[in-house]
């Protein structure tokens, strides 16, 4: 079980259209974006760690670099990209994904669908997910969030479900992975947003960022 508890938080690095450019990451209600902003998640026998550790320059637009931990481990990254319209997966553990994957609209109508269909390497990523509203209880308080829900998702190891809940000006609050009966989420406890004054970070070329140190998955299975 902590096993599949790892593998599940490895798997917010993993979800995901028209490829388009933008200066850079637009403002976001939703999503924060400012470089420092960091959340702390309760996954069972683990803790789970997200931050936005830099921006780089991929194609002409500016994604935030977001670094995951488990138990203060680094375990990977992605890049993501904040558009009008919703938060975009651009790489996956320094794998691009072609085309980026939306994987959170900005303002979903209640029961709004919307198909993906990308490459992640040589794997392909595809599935269906529909958006709503609801409220979510966390240890880090009450909040009404915007979800997305993703099915058909194909995987090894059967079809993958999985929910994402995103709050105002706070980010992922919950989200919730299942495979073959077996499920596993991270619930937010702590989120820290970027220090006051916190200075953007130097944006390089894509080219030029540090490829991960650990191999990426070997099952693509979306997530964060």
């Amino acid at each position: 079980m902590r096993r599949f508890y790892c593998l599940a938080a490895s798997l917010t690095t993993i979800t995901f259209a028209a490829i388009c450019s933008f200066a850079g990451p637009v403002a976001s209600e939703l999503f924060p974006t400012a470089v420092g902003t960091r959340w702390v998640y309760d996954a069972g026998p683990v803790e789970v760690t997200e931050e936005i550790v830099g921006e780089d320059l991929i194609e002409g637009e500016r994604c935030l670099k977001l670094e995951t931990r488990v138990n203060g481990k680094p375990i990977s990254f992605e890049h993501l990209a904040v558009r009008p319209d919703g938060v975009y997966r651009v790489t996956i553990a320094g794998e691009r994904v072609m085309p980026p994957l939306c994987f959170l609209k900005s303002s979903p109508q209640s029961g709004e669908r919307w198909s993906v269909k990308s490459k992640v390497g040589e794997i392909d990523v595809s599935g269906e997910f529909a958006g709503g509203k609801s409220l979510v209880q966390t240890p880090s308080g009450r909040y009404s969030v915007i979800t997305a829900h993703g099915t058909r998702f194909q995987s090894p190891g059967g079809e993958l479900e999985f929910t994402y809940s995103y709050a105002p000006g706070v980010g992922k609050v919950k989200q919730v992975i299942s495979i073959q009966g077996k499920s596993a989420q991270l619930v937010l406890k702590e989120f820290h947003p970027a220090p006051n004054g916190q200075a953007g970070s130097t944006v390089v070329p894509a080219s030029a960022t540090e490829p991960t140190k650990s191999a990426p998955p070997k099952s693509v299975l979306p997530q964060r």
